[in-house]
C-alpha cells in the first residue's frame, strides 16, 4: 500500500503490532552488522525514499523505508559544510548571547510577581517581588492618573 503513495508512517500506526507503530514505524539509524544479515542485506541497499517488499522475519512481518542514507566514509567539504558552519557558529554564539541578555536584564526594569520563577535571573541583580494587582484595579489607576494629569 504504501508504494502507492499513502504515508508509510500512518500505515505503520494503523497496522502494525511492532514495538515502534506509534512512531510511525521509526526504528533509527543503523550501521553495518547491527541488523541481522537478512535484513542487512535488503537495507543496506536501499535509497532514500525507497520501500522494501514485506518480508517474513523470526518475529512476524517487515517493511522498511528509507528516510535518510548516508555513504560510509569521509563526507566531502561541499556536503556537510552548512552543518559544520552551523555547529561553529552555535558554539561561538551562545557566550555572546547569554552576555547580551544579562546586560539587558541589568539594565532593565523587570518586576516578578510572587509565584513566579525568574529563569533568567542575574546574581548581582536583585528581584523585587510586588503583589498581584487584580485586572479591574489596574484600569482604575490608569483613568485615576490619567484624570490627575489633565485636572494640574
Amino acid at each position: 500500500m504504501a508504494k502507492g503513495g499513502e504515508d508509510f508512517g500512518e500505515l505503520a500506526k494503523r497496522y502494525s503490532d511492532g514495538s515502534t507503530a506509534q512512531q510511525g514505524g521509526t526504528l533509527g539509524f543503523f550501521e553495518r552488522g547491527q541488523l541481522p544479515p537478512e535484513i542487512e542485506a535488503i537495507a543496506f541497499k536501499m535509497n532514500r525514499g525507497d520501500i522494501s517488499e514485506v518480508m517474513r522475519t523470526k518475529t512476524g512481518f517487515l517493511a522498511l523505508k528509507c528516510e535518510v542514507r548516508y555513504e560510509a566514509g569521509q563526507q566531502p567539504l561541499e556536503k556537510v559544510e552548512t552543518e559544520i558552519m552551523n555547529k561553529l557558529y552555535g558554539e561561538k554564539m551562545q557566550p555572546g548571547l547569554r552576555a547580551y541578555l544579562t546586560k539587558l536584564r541589568e539594565e532593565s526594569f523587570i518586576q516578578v510577581k510572587p509565584g513566579y520563577v525568574d529563569t533568567a535571573a542575574v546574581a548581582s541583580v536583585p528581584i523585587l517581588e510586588t503583589q498581584p494587582v487584580p485586572e479591574d484595579e489596574k484600569g482604575k489607576k490608569k483613568k485615576k492618573e490619567k484624570g490627575q494629569k489633565s485636572g494640574e
